[in-house]
């Protein structure tokens, strides 16, 4: 797989479409809640790689993030992701959900092998657990504590300000200031944002 060059992406006004959804889930508990813990646990996904990172049921929090190996965001978030999971290692579950058909296992073993994932990636082919959350862009992330209460949802920072804009760097840290909290026991300030990003297909 070619490396994305992100910088000349977003120069040429980030050729792919993005587009920005609001969540329209509520915070909380879930719906269907006798059906949460087996999508919880990932039993229903394709598991892609196995970066030796435990699967620790006394962490604190639950992490996932939609992913797709070709979203020029997704990449760049790629390195953020991977600090907050070596950071908070012990203290929370983050996993990467690859949503539909569109990759293979071995296209998406060589995303893993090119940006040196240490978090799990899945597929989930069928989309479940994406529907079941209602992810709508990749990235967006999600942040639940083990009594399967959700304390936080959509964008990663606020990197991406507006369509196809991006800032010099992020000054908001949405993600980790939610885990920070989580791991405390504390109240997440800001619970819920705008993800933007590439939209998450039928396919």
């Amino acid at each position: 797989m070619r490396r994305v060059d992100l910088k000349n992406i977003i120069a040429a006004g980030l050729f792919i479409i993005i587009a920005t959804v609001s969540a329209a889930q509520p915070s909380g508990q879930l719906k269907k809640q006798a059906e949460f813990p087996k999508l919880f646990l990932l039993s229903p996904l394709q598991s892609v790689n196995q970066p030796g990172v435990p699967n620790n049921e006394t962490a604190a929090l639950y992490v996932y993030v939609f992913l797709s190996p070709e979203c020029p965001l997704c990449i760049h978030y790629v390195p953020v992701l991977k600090e907050l999971q070596q950071r908070y290692a012990g203290k929370i579950i983050i996993r990467g959900i690859v949503p539909g058909q569109a990759y293979t296992p071995d296209t998406l073993k060589q995303f893993c092998s090119e940006y040196q994932i240490n978090f799990p990636l899945y597929i989930d082919s069928a989309k479940t657990l994406t529907n079941y959350l209602s992810a709508r862009v990749t990235p967006e992330a999600m942040v639940f504590t083990m009594n399967q209460k959700r304390i936080y949802r959509g964008a990663i920072d606020d990197w991406m300000n507006e369509l196809g804009q991006a800032r010099i760097k992020a000054g908001k840290f949405y993600l980790q200031d939610a885990i920070i909290s989580g791991c405390n026991r504390q109240p997440v300030a800001i619970r819920e944002t705008v993800a933007k990003g590439c939209l998450i297909n039928d396919f």
